[in-house]
């Protein structure tokens, strides 16, 4: 019954962001030489500390700046319309116009490219750039428009990710007992079982909930994650495993962005990269301050054997490129590399 209730209410809700967003009524554009006066329904389901969170304010802020006012957006943080696979929903469907948020997306609509945000696949964000910037992005891109409605404006730099329990988690062994919180992504579930983590699945608007009631004992994350759901009250260690460069998106429903003039349309992309360059930039400053801040309230920070985790997780990763990524090789993936 709750499960059906909540499903009500993500339906509800989209029915409510169509009503109120003359945007996705997608009326003939004027002249290609003014920019329209539109509404941007931009949602993300992280919390309003969070970078992504961030993006979104910026690209608010720019995007009307740029089109003197013609240009407003209306920003759903922090989970308003859902968790993150109800936004990505409602941006194919047209309910919304935008997102930020991880690489959900591509896992659900271009799969086969989905090891750019696999744990221990990508060096730093230097290797996920030269991907995005070469030909598997451009084929990534494309098939992100094709089979998901959606258009990829920007990749955002979320920061590594790390672990946090209440225990130091230094090798492979310390996993023993733990119930890793994950999200509901079947090739992260795949690795960190070949790792030797008993994994639980689970929304991330439940995590801070399913930490404290002990659904699950661990979890992993970028530090804004970590920082702006307020791990530091439910877990006492943060262990330092850089196993995932985080990969963020800014994104947009693509039948409503190819229905915009020319002018409005990049407009609206310029804000996106703009935005999501700014972004990234940030995280880059501020990643050692938020380990610095974590462990002022209170968590022990502690160095992982990253080695030892990724060794332990190669036969996994080995196998989804034999059967999930197969539009390239791991070796050719490494080659990007620098």
């Amino acid at each position: 019954m709750k499960k059906i209730l909540c499903l009500l209410l993500v339906v509800a809700l989209m029915v409510s962001v169509v009503g109120c967003a003359p945007a996705a009524q997608q009326p003939a554009p004027p002249p290609a030489a003014e920019i329209q006066k539109i509404e941007i329904s931009m949602a993300t389901a992280f919390a309003e500390a969070h970078i992504v969170s961030d993006v979104a304010k910026k690209f608010k802020e720019l995007a009307e700046a740029k089109s003197n006012g013609n240009v407003k957006v209306n920003l759903f943080l922090a989970g308003a319309m859902g968790n993150e696979e109800d936004i990505m929903k409602a941006v194919t469907a047209g309910a919304i116009q935008g997102q930020t948020g991880g690489g959900i997306p591509i896992n659900a609509y271009a799969p086969p490219f989905y090891f750019l945000d696999t744990p221990f696949v990508m060096k730093d964000w230097n290797h996920i750039m030269a991907i995005w910037n070469g030909e598997l992005g451009a084929k990534m891109l494309a098939s992100m428009e094709a089979a998901g409605n959606t258009t990829l404006a920007a990749p955002i730099y979320r920061g590594l990710r790390h672990f946090t329990s209440k225990k130091p988690v230094v090798t492979p062994e310390d996993l023993k007992g733990i119930k890793l919180r994950l999200p509901v992504l079947p090739t992260w579930v795949a690795v960190w079982t070949e790792v030797g983590a008993s994994t639980v699945p689970i929304p991330l608007g439940e995590l801070y909930t399913a930490l404290a009631t002990g659904v699950a004992d661990a979890s992993e994350g970028d530090l804004t994650q970590i920082h702006g759901f307020k791990l530091n009250e439910v877990q006492s260690h943060l262990s330092l495993t850089g196993h995932l460069v985080s990969l963020g998106l800014i994104s947009f429903n693509t039948k409503w962005l190819n229905g915009l003039n020319e002018k409005t349309r990049n407009l609206v992309l310029e804000s996106a990269k703009e935005a999501a360059a700014w972004g990234s930039s940030q995280m880059k400053a501020k990643e050692e301050q938020v380990i610095k801040d974590l462990e002022r309230l209170g968590m022990t920070v502690v160095q992982a054997d990253r080695a030892a985790f990724l060794n332990k997780g190669m036969p996994a990763i080995e196998r989804l490129f034999n059967t999930q990524f197969r539009v390239t090789t791991l070796k050719e993936v490494q080659s990007y590399a620098k």
